[in-house]
C-alpha cells in the first residue's frame, strides 16, 4: 500500500482527534512524511517521483525515487507546491526536518557521497534557493543505515539507525549538534526493541515524543514521556581546616519542611540523595561539635544547580548539586500504548 499524509489535532490533555487525509498533498503513490516551519505555513515532504513523472526504466517497470518538496498554507490550505532542486531520479531524498529558525532543512538520502546505503544530510535554506547538501559525517552515518531525522528546538539530531550497536534493526539515537564532542547515545529501552524503532520526534512545549515501532508485528504510533532524575550531592567540611567530615548527619527535607530522609556522610564526607526535578529541597547538616548549618537547592530543570554556603562558624557546606543527566534520562510509555 501506498503511504498518504494525514492529520491530527492534539488536545491539551493528550488525546488526538480522529486522523483526516490532507488531501491537496496526496497523490496514488507514496507521500510523507512531512515537516513544518514553525510559523506553521511552510511544509517540506517527501513524495514518490512517480507522482510527478520522474522516473527511471527498469525494463518493464519505471522505478520512481523519494524527493523532496516544498508547499505554502494560503487560506488553511496547501499549495505552490515545488520540487527541491536537489531531488533526482538516480537516488532518494526523503524524511526531511527543519529546524526551529528555518534555516537549516536535515533529511535521508543515498546520493552519492554517502557512507552507506542512506546517510543522514543537511542543506541550508536561503531566501533565494538552497545550498549544497552536507554529509554529517561519521559521528552520526555508518556503511549501513541512518534514515528519519529529527531537529528539536533545541539543536538535539534524533535518526533511525541500523549500523550502530543497538537492540535490533533500526534503533532510535540522538546526538546534541551543539557540542564538537557530543557522540551519538542509543535511547535504549522502552523506546528501542529487538525489531524496528523509527522516526523519533518531540514536542518540547506538550513535553511528549511519538516514534514508530514494528515490535508488535506491524508499523505503530507510540507515544512516549521523559522522565527526569536528579541529584542533590551534598559534601560537608570543616570550615577552618577544610578537611571533609565523615558521620556527619544530612536531613534533605520538601519545600514545605518536612523530612523526608535522613543520612550519614562516608568517608569522603558525601552524601547523595535522588530527587525530582523542577522541585525545590532544603538540606540540613549536623554534626557533633559544629554548628548546624543549612542550605536550599532551588528547582532545575535540566544541566547542573551548584550552591554554596559558608557556615557562621565552624561548619561548612562546601556544595549542593542538583543534576539533570540528559544522558541518563529514562523514558516511560504512556499506559494508553505501551506501558512500562
Amino acid at each position: 500500500p501506498y503511504l498518504d499524509i494525514f492529520k491530527s489535532t492534539r488536545s491539551d490533555n493528550g488525546t488526538l482527534s480522529e486522523p483526516t487525509a490532507v488531501s491537496e498533498l496526496n497523490t496514488p503513490f507514496h507521500d510523507g512524511p512531512v515537516t513544518i516551519s514553525n510559523d506553521g505555513n511552510t511544509m517540506f515532504f517527501a513524495r514518490d517521483g512517480l507522482s510527478e513523472g520522474q522516473y527511471s526504466k527498469n525494463g518493464n517497470y519505471k522505478v520512481g525515487q523519494q524527493g523532496l518538496y516544498k508547499a505554502t498554507k494560503i487560506n488553511e490550505k496547501w499549495s505552490n507546491i515545488e520540487a527541491l532542486p536537489f531531488n533526482s531520479i538516480s537516488y532518494s531524498v526523503t524524511n526531511p526536518s527543519l529546524s526551529k529558525d528555518g534555516k537549516t532543512l536535515y533529511f535521508a538520502s543515498n546520493m552519492p557521497g554517502g557512507m552507506g546505503e542512506s546517510d543522514i544530510w543537511k542543506v541550508s535554506v536561503e531566501s533565494n534557493g538552497y545550498g549544497k547538501p552536507q554529509n554529517l559525517g561519521d559521528k552520526i552515518n555508518t556503511t549501513e543505515r541512518e534514515n528519519f531525522p529529527f531537529i528539536t528546538d533545541d539543536n538535539l539530531l534524533y535518526f533511525a539507525s541500523s549500523g550502530k550497536q543497538g537492540l535490533g534493526g533500526f534503533d532510535v539515537f540522538k546526538i546534541d549538534l551543539n557540542s564538537a564532542d557530543s557522540i551519538s547515545e542509543n535511547l535504549g529501552k522502552p523506546v528501542n526493541s529487538e525489531k524496528d524503532d523509527f522516526s523519533f520526534t518531540f514536542n518540547k512545549i506538550a513535553n511528549v515524543g511519538y516514534f514508530s515501532s514494528n515490535r508488535n508485528g506491524s508499523d505503530a504510533i507510540y507515544s512516549v514521556k521523559p522522565i527526569c532524575t536528579a541529584q542533590a550531592i551534598v559534601i560537608v567540611r570543616n570550615k577552618k581546616t577544610g578537611v571533609v567530615l565523615p558521620n556527619a548527619l544530612v536531613a534533605i527535607s520538601d519545600s514545605k519542611g518536612n523530612v523526608i530522609a535522613n543520612k550519614q556522610t562516608d568517608t569522603e564526607g558525601k552524601v547523595t540523595y535522588d530527587v525530582a526535578c523542577q522541585i525545590g529541597y532544603s538540606i540540613v547538616v549536623s554534626a557533633p561539635n559544629f554548628e548546624m548549618n543549612n542550605v536550599l537547592i532551588e528547582p532545575v530543570k535540566s544541566g547542573e544547580k551548584t550552591t554554596e554556603r559558608h557556615a557562621e562558624k565552624k561548619l561548612q557546606m562546601m556544595s549542593a548539586r542538583n543534576i539533570s543527566s540528559p544522558g541518563r534520562v529514562s523514558i516511560r510509555f504512556s499506559d494508553r500504548l505501551f506501558p512500562c
